[in-house]
C-alpha cells in the first residue's frame, strides 16, 4: 500500500511468506522492525523474515514442486492458533490431519466426475466470507499448477458482481458451502443450467457433492477443503501437462 501502517508499540506485525524473502513482505515488515512487536511466519528460518523478525514460527515447507499447499495449510493452523481458535491446539491439529489423510484416500470417489464437470474453461470458486481465504487459495492452485483461469468470489457479494458471467455458456463453479446465500447460486444454477460442484455438503441442483471427511468442524474444514482444488488441479495438469 501507498500508505502503509505506521509502526507503534501497540501493534503486532505478522510477517508471513513461506520462502521468506518475499520483497513485499519483508519492505513492509522492516517499516516496523525495532518499533512494533514483528512476528514472521516462514518454512526457512534463516531467511531474511526469519531473522530479522522478533519472533520467528515455522510453518511446512512445501518440497520440491514450490507450489505453496502444506505452507498455507500450516499458515492457516498457525494463525488461528495465534488468534485462540484453537483451544485445544493438539487435539484440533490432529483430528485435521486425520481428515486431510481421509479426503486424500478418497479422492477416487469424485476426482474424475469433478474433472469431466469443471475441466474446458475458467474455474470460479465461491466461499463464504469467513472461508474466503479457502476460495483465493483454491483459485491460486488451479492458475499456478493447471494454468486454468480460475478466480474466487464471496458468495454473498456473487449475486452482485459474477451472475452476470452466467449468461454466456461455459460457467462452471467450485462452491466452499456454509454461507446463507449460496441458495441464490443454486436458483441461478438451475435457471442457467451452469455445473456446481459442492466441496464438503450437499446442496439441490448440484451437479456433485463431495464428501470431505471432518467438514462439520469449523475448526478442520478450512484446514482441508483446499485439498479439493490441489487434487482438481494435479489432475488437470496431468490431463494437459504445460512444458
Amino acid at each position: 500500500t501507498g500508505r502503509p501502517q505506521p509502526p507503534a508499540a501497540d501493534t503486532l506485525v505478522v510477517a508471513i511468506s513461506a520462502s521468506g524473502r518475499s520483497a513485499e513482505t519483508v519492505t513492509a515488515m522492516r517499516r516496523h522492525v525495532g518499533t512494533s512487536m514483528v512476528v514472521g511466519v516462514t518454512s526457512c528460518p534463516t531467511s531474511l523474515i526469519g531473522g530479522e523478525a522478533e519472533v520467528c514460527l515455522a510453518i511446512a515447507a512445501d518440497g520440491p514442486s514450490g507450489v505453496a499447499c502444506a505452507s498455507y495449510r500450516s499458515t492457516a493452523a498457525l494463525l488461528r492458533g495465534v488468534c485462540g481458535l484453537m483451544l485445544c491446539e493438539a487435539p484440533a491439529l490432529e483430528h485435521a490431519a486425520a481428515a486431510s489423510a481421509a479426503v486424500m484416500e478418497g479422492r477416487e470417489t469424485w476426482l474424475a466426475r469433478a474433472v469431466e464437470l469443471l475441466a474446458g474453461g475458467p474455474i470460479h470458486v465461491l466461499a463464504p466470507a469467513e472461508r474466503i481465504g479457502s476460495a483465493e487459495q483454491s483459485a491460486l492452485m488451479l492458475r499456478e499448477v493447471a494454468r486454468v483461469p480460475a478466480d474466487a468470489c464471496e458468495t454473498g457479494d456473487w449475486s452482485h458482481v459474477d451472475v452476470y458471467l452466467t449468461k454466456r455458456t461455459g460457467y462452471r463453479a467450485l462452491l466452499l458451502p456454509g454461507s446463507a446465500y449460496e441458495g441464490v447460486v443454486m436458483e441461478w444454477a438451475v435457471e442457467r443450467s451452469f455445473p456446481v460442484v459442492v466441496a464438503g455438503g450437499s446442496l439441490p441442483g448440484s451437479a456433485l457433492d463431495i464428501d470431505l471427511p471432518g467438514s462439520d468442524d469449523p475448526v478442520v474444514r478450512p484446514l482441508i477443503e483446499t485439498h479439493v482444488a490441489e487434487l482438481l488441479t494435479a489432475a488437470l495438469w496431468a490431463r494437459d501437462p504445460m512444458a
